[in-house]
Formats: structure tokens, sequence, C-alpha cells
């Protein structure tokens, strides 16, 4: 007479173990599903951001880094075009003062001072393209930077706040040193050559008479 009742209990105990096992699978699935929100809605931050780092950094392209190189050729080659000018008028002078216009000495002074105009011209390309580079550099590495802080899931939230601070500190050179006295060295050396006797001096008397002590006249 035991047998249905206890056949209901087991059927009884069975389905609620059942809609314990369906519960904690209901659960486990809501979990995970939460899980994957969770991290589908970080992606999404992950990719706001970065794309937020592509879009404040697309500013700094080719023109903005050749523009500094071109800042630089623009400060130091009129100073240097200025002195190259201002050397010529003085050796011209100074040579026709000692009637050594039509000498070989006026042709090697003009071959020196283009060669060093022309080496000094180099030197400042060369130095432009480096200040290109630079200013490339930087921001390259600032960019990078931020987008690793990005990736790792850094200030979700809150990024753009640490994009403009880096983009702030990203300026074109400003502050260039002395070009310097480029031809001191030629525009003096004629008064080198005189003393020396290789190129001759004259009395101030109107004769024209050369008061050289050497016979190493270059005419």
């Amino acid at each position: 007479m035991c047998g249905p009742s206890k056949n209901r209990k087991q059927e009884a105990a069975v389905k609620e173990q059942d809609a314990i096992l369906e519960n904690q699978r209901k659960q486990a699935e809501a979990q995970l599903a939460e899980t994957r929100r969770v991290e589908e809605e970080r992606s999404g931050k992950i990719r706001s951001n970065v794309s937020s780092i592509d879009q404040a950094f697309s500013q700094f392209d080719d023109s903005y880094y050749n523009k500094a190189g071109q800042n630089l050729r623009d400060y130091y080659n009129p100073q240097l075009q200025d002195q190259f000018e201002k050397a010529q008028r003085k050796v011209t002078l100074d040579l026709a003062d000692r009637d050594l216009l039509d000498s070989s000495v006026a042709g090697k002074k003009a071959g020196e001072l283009k060669e060093l105009f022309d080496r000094e011209q180099q030197g400042i390309e060369s130095r432009a393209q480096d200040a290109s580079n630079s200013v490339r550099s930087d921001v390259s590495a600032r960019s990078s930077n931020l987008k690793r802080l990005a990736e790792a899931g850094t200030s979700l939230d809150s990024f753009s706040n640490m994009i403009t601070p880096e983009i702030s500190q990203i300026n074109l050179p400003t502050n260039y040193g002395d070009l310097g006295s480029v031809f001191g060295s030629l525009t003096n050396d004629i008064s080198t050559l005189q003393k020396s006797g290789v190129i001759p001096t004259y009395d101030g008397s109107g004769s024209g008479a050369k008061t050289t002590n050497s016979a190493r006249i270059i005419k």
C-alpha cells in the first residue's frame, strides 16, 4: 500500500532537483550573458577611445612635419645668404684695394666662399630634415603610448581627458641657435696673406709701388 505514495515522493524529489538544476542553468546563462555584455561594452569603449586618438592625431600629417623643417630653413637660410653676400662684398673691396680683382687670388677666394656657402647650406638642410623627423617621432611616440593605455582599458569612461594634455605638448620648434660667423675666417684671410707676403701691399704714395717683402706676387 506504500508503493504509490513512495513513487510520488520520488517523483516530487526528482522534479525539485530538476527545477534546481534548471534554475542554476538559467543563472549561469544569465551570468555568462552579463559577462559578455560587459566585455562587449568594454571592447566598444576601447575601440571608441582608440578611434578618438586617431582622430585627435590626424592633424599631424606630412605637411605639419615638413613645416618643422621649413621653419628651420626660413630661419637660417636668409642669415646665411646675408652673410655670404656681405663676405663677397668685403672680399671684393679688399681685393680691389690691392689691385687683385683679376688675380688668381680673386678666383680662389670666390671659389672658397661658394664652397663654404654650399657646405653650410647642406648642413642647414640636414638639420631641417632632423627637425621634421624629430617632430614625427614625438607625435608617433605619444600616439602609441596613448593607444597602449587605451587598449589596456585605462580610464574607459574618461580617456579623452588623457588625450588633450598630450596634444598640447606637441609643438613645432621655435628656438634655434645662432648661425654664427660662417665666412669670418675667409674674409680675414686676405690680411693674413698680405702680411705673409703672398699678396702685395702698396706704399700709399699713389705711385702703385709694391712694398711686399716677397717676390711671390700673384697676378
